[in-house]
């Protein structure tokens, strides 16, 4: 062993101790070196391989990332939601379809399938290829396996008949004046209480649309102090729900939700066998014209099972009890969404002209009914559907087709198991669809209008999804957002205001846009 010592300017070579070991510290070294240049080496290798395999084709379809490296969850993470996700790919891979992967969140192959007319021709197969949606293990743990979204043919077909009997006209008509009286008392509510300095606005929303939710199909009303506390539990539980159903299975998160799902679920089959007893009783005693006016969803659904029959098959009526589950958190949570949206773009100092244009529509209907709510008021229509184009609550939907199936799709035969993400959202901010796709311009929606959207635009926007498996509750939801609007822009005095710089719209995994922090500001009459 060699050393140098340093003698002046020189540097005198000598020998030391020749048979000396060598030290753990010259050891450490080289095992330190060797470690980061294996690490070293197998990163490039591997990014090699990523660069080399990433856009390879699978049955004639590009691959998001390599089977051997699926970073397509990481790349979600970090573009916020599916949507920015969706479109990045896209730019990357310069092409509308392709293959995704999420490992521990979906187990079959997944295309993606962004472009309208692609869309179009697969779900026109959607009845034989018995489609239905995909959804996350935690919310078919929380819903139930009766949740309809996650069933095809016969079984689908039931309760899609059952519940469209809540869009009948006699429904919404009985429900009509318990949805304007609410949103009557939460905006003078809302306003009050911005007395004191700014306020979450959102929240007060979901309070007040969950009461009118309650009511409509429950038929429950914060009438007692008992009727009080259950309403209070159950808001609490339907949002623990919701907070668990992208939440890791494993965590307390999840855990909770889960505790929450089967409180609810107890409370609403116990409230429908209650109902089902008492609607046979009546059905049993008079003719199914004479059945007293229907007060509650909850009702008319046994109605409908009672005169079909169908209230006899133990299956069916186990679905039903998980659909209410889902309408009662989907009718609440969605509307909510929009609706707190809807405010944060007409209030906005740049569509001032769209809160007046809304303000004219609603004064020229002093006393409106179901036909104003269902098919009338065009302007504000067209603003709840421009809020949904710019904050979307869901900009996609999977369609799976299971084993045994096949399609014919662009060239080539697919095979289930496998997913179709159809990618509704990504074309949403593309000015090839919608020319200034950041602007807020309800004129889209407004037939004959010089902004009308185009007929590819129209194609490509769906809201509520499409088919099929489309919202059952999307009518419903309608007449009551526009109710909502309808009463805010009554006065027309009243005005939301809040910080411009500090309220944005902001993406998520869900919902894939909403305002930052729920929307805080202050609603005053001018």
């Amino acid at each position: 062993v060699h050393s140098f010592e340093e003698t002046g300017d020189q540097c005198i070579l000598s020998k030391k101790q020749v048979n000396q070991p060598k030290t753990n510290t010259t050891m450490k070294v080289d095992q330190a070196t060797v470690l980061r240049t294996a690490v070293s080496t197998v990163g490039v290798a591997v990014l090699g391989a990523y660069l080399l395999f990433a856009g390879r084709r699978k049955h004639g379809f590009k691959r998001s990332s390599p089977w051997f490296l699926p970073i397509d969850v990481f790349l979600l993470i970090r573009q916020g939601s599916m949507a920015a996700f969706v479109r990045s790919r896209m730019d990357q891979l310069k092409t509308d379809i392709f293959w995704i992967y999420f490992p521990g969140v979906s187990q079959r192959p997944n295309l993606v399938v962004a472009n309208p007319k692609d869309q179009a021709t697969l779900l026109a197969k959607e009845g034989k290829l018995k489609f239905y949606a995909e959804l996350p293990d935690t919310v078919t743990l929380n819903h139930g396996e009766g949740n309809m979204q996650e069933l095809s043919g016969r079984r689908h077909q039931v309760l899609r008949k059952v519940f469209s009997s809540l869009l009948s006209p006699r429904s919404i008509q009985a429900f009509v004046p318990h949805i304007l009286a609410q949103f009557e008392a939460m905006w003078m509510d809302i306003e009050e209480q911005s007395k004191s300095g700014p306020i979450v606005i959102q929240d007060k929303i979901c309070d007040a649309q969950f009461l009118l939710v309650a009511k409509l199909f429950l038929g429950l009303s914060p009438d007692t102090p008992e009727k009080i506390e259950l309403l209070a539990q159950l808001r609490e539980d339907f949002e623990l729900q919701l907070n668990g159903h992208f939440a890791p299975m494993k965590s307390n998160q999840f855990k909770k939700g889960y505790e929450a799902a089967k409180r609810i679920q107890k409370y609403i089959s116990t409230r429908f066998e209650d109902v089902l007893a008492k609607r046979r009783e009546i059905l049993e005693t008079k003719d199914s014209k004479d059945l007293p006016v229907i007060g509650s969803a909850m009702e008319s659904v046994a109605d409908v099972l009672l005169k079909d029959g169908s209230a006899e098959d133990p299956l069916i009526v186990s679905d039903v009890k998980d659909n209410f589950n889902l309408l009662i958190e989907a009718s609440h949570g969605t509307t909510m969404t929009v609706t707190t949206s809807a405010m944060y773009f007409l209030n906005h100092p740049g569509n001032k002209k769209s809160l007046e244009l809304v303000q004219q529509e609603v004064g020229s209907v002093p006393n409106p009914g179901v036909e104003h709510l269902q098919d009338g008021m065009p302007y504000v229509e067209s603003c709840i559907k421009e809020t949904m184009r710019l904050a979307p609550i869901v900009g996609q939907i999977g369609y799976v087709m299971d084993e045994g199936m096949t399609v014919d799709f662009k060239g080539q035969t697919l095979s289930g198991p496998m997913t179709f993400t159809m990618a509704f959202a990504p074309n949403y901010k593309d000015p090839a669809f919608f020319p200034e796709p950041e602007t807020f311009k309800p004129e889209r929606w407004m037939k004959s209008h010089a902004d009308e959207a185009s007929e590819m635009a129209k194609l490509a926007y769906k809201p509520f999804g499409t088919g099929r498996h489309m919202c059952l509750g999307y009518k419903l939801a309608f007449v009551m957002m526009k109710a909502s609007i309808y009463r805010f822009a009554s006065n027309p005095k009243r005005i939301l205001e809040y910080d411009t710089n500090r309220m944005k719209i902001v993406a998520k995994i869900f919902p894939d846009g909403s305002v930052s922090e729920g929307l805080l500001g202050q609603v005053i009459v001018s």
